[in-house]
């Protein structure tokens, strides 16, 4: 990337894109992406809400393959810009709380799901085996983008556990809950 590519971008505090980000930002979001990363080799990867695009990136290099799914063209427009395998990354313009999404094996979703007024429907209509997610607890006061409330650690144990038997929670920097899950009657 240039630094004429990405001074056509805003930040907006609606996505983290990395070059207009400070070091603390690029160390959180790499930590979560790194912890995905573990899960993904020969995989097909959707990477839910892809927002600028690194994650997908990244894990195009040990994904079979990624699709890469944001409702933002200007999101898709910066994530394009990474130097990926083409015939390795899917880019797909969806509305997670409208639109019915491919098959595939994993599902990404790392600081999404608090973006989503109803989730139940992105979860219940995910066509895969296995989720990776994260999501800050409390949500809404985190930022104005945030529409579902997780106040409390049992708002997302209620509702990731609707569809997912979640193998473990962790804890990062005492805000953001991950944990990868597999799909119930999947195991």
């Amino acid at each position: 990337m240039t630094g004429k590519d990405i001074n056509n971008f805003e930040q907006d505090g609606e996505r983290f894109y990395p070059t207009l980000s400070n070091p603390y930002e690029i160390k959180v979001n790499m930590e979560r992406y790194l912890f995905a990363l573990q899960f993904l080799k020969d995989k097909v990867v959707l990477d839910a809400g892809t927002g600028s695009g690194l994650a997908t990136y990244l894990y195009s290099l040990v994904a079979k393959h990624v699709y890469s799914v944001d409702y933002s063209d200007e999101a898709q427009r910066y994530a394009k810009l990474y130097p990926f395998d083409p015939r390795k990354v899917t880019f797909i313009k969806a509305d997670l709380e409208k639109d019915i999404l491919p098959e595939h094996d994993i599902t990404v979703a790392l600081e999404v799901v608090e973006h989503l007024a109803n989730p139940d429907f992105f979860l219940s209509q995910l066509k895969n085996k296995e989720l990776v997610f994260s999501v800050p607890v409390p949500s809404l006061p985190i930022s104005k983008w945030h529409k579902y409330d997780f106040s409390t650690m049992s708002d997302v144990k209620e509702l990731f556990e609707r569809y997912y038997d979640v193998e473990g929670y962790d804890v990062q920097a005492g805000i953001w809950v991950y944990g990868k899950a597999k799909k119930k009657n999947e195991i």
